[in-house]
C-alpha cells in the first residue's frame, strides 16, 4: 500500500475485524512508543461541515475550532482504521501522533479511546460495542469531561483537550 499521508510502525498491520478492519500489532510495542503519525489537512468547522458523511468519521478535532482529517474517499489508508475503545492501549503523544500508553503484545488490537480527542458535537455521538469491561455503551463529545478518564488517559488526550482539563484541576 502506498502511504500518501500517514506513518506506521512496521510493527502493526490493517486486519478484518468483525464491524470492518482494525490494526494489530505483529510484535511487542513498548510503552511511550510511537506507533502512527497521521497525515491529512487542517480543516475549519465549515470544511469539516462540507466532508461526506462517510469522511466526517476520520477527522478528528486538534482544537476547539479545528479539525484534522481526510478530504477524500481515495486518502483513507491504513493508519485510518484506528479503532476506539473504553480500554484503549493507545493515546495521543502530540497533535497527530498516536503512541502505547502500555506495552502491547503481539497480536493485541492498536485502539484508542475517541474521548482523547473529541470535544465537538459536529463529530457527534456513535454506540460502542468494544467488549471491555470499562464500555461506556455510548461515546459522546462530552466524555473527556469524565473525571475517571481523565485520571487514566493522563497525558495522552489531545493537547488541546490536555490543557482544557488541567485549566480546571
Amino acid at each position: 500500500m502506498k502511504y500518501t499521508f500517514s506513518w506506521l510502525t512496521k510493527k502493526i498491520h490493517k486486519r478484518k475485524v468483525p464491524n470492518g478492519f482494525g490494526l494489530f500489532s505483529t510484535k511487542k510495542i513498548k510503552k511511550g512508543e510511537r506507533v502512527i503519525v497521521f497525515g491529512g489537512y487542517v480543516m475549519t468547522p465549515q470544511q469539516f461541515d462540507a466532508l461526506s458523511e462517510k469522511l466526517k468519521s476520520y477527522p478528528f478535532q486538534i482544537a476547539d475550532d479545528l479539525y484534522f482529517g481526510l478530504s477524500k474517499i481515495s486518502e483513507i489508508e491504513e493508519a485510518d482504521y484506528l479503532n476506539h475503545s473504553c480500554n484503549p492501549n493507545c493515546g495521543f503523544g502530540g497533535e497527530i501522533t498516536i503512541v502505547a500508553m502500555k506495552n502491547i503484545k503481539k497480536g493485541e488490537e492498536i485502539t484508542i479511546d475517541y474521548a482523547m480527542s473529541i470535544s465537538s458535537r459536529k463529530i457527534g455521538s456513535m454506540s460502542c460495542s468494544c467488549g471491555s469491561k470499562l464500555c461506556r455503551k455510548m461515546i459522546t463529545a462530552d466524555d473527556w469531561k469524565i473525571k475517571d478518564l481523565q485520571r487514566r488517559y493522563k497525558g495522552f488526550f489531545e493537547p488541546f483537550l490536555e490543557k482544557k482539563i488541567n485549566s480546571k484541576t
